[in-house]
């Protein structure tokens, strides 16, 4: 919905050429297809709870490894 109201709402264009775009509005987790007069979810990727502290873990011990430190804000 936030990627039809910043971007589709305007993109000035005739509705045949909608079947050349297609959208990855969650960096790619999400792709959307222009079909029979509407967008489609083609396909989504959602990572579980566990994926994602998995993913995490790896960046902390990674910073860890090279004694990273984020900056404050």
């Amino acid at each position: 919905s936030q990627f039809k109201k910043q971007f589709l709402s305007f993109l000035k264009c005739p509705k045949e050429r909608l079947k050349d775009l297609f959208l990855f509005p969650t960096c790619g987790g999400r792709m959307y297809k222009y079909q029979a007069g509407k967008w489609q979810l083609i396909y989504e990727i959602i990572l579980t709870a566990r994926e994602k502290r998995l993913i995490f873990d790896a960046f902390k011990k990674a910073f860890q490894d090279i004694n990273y430190i984020h900056p404050k804000l």
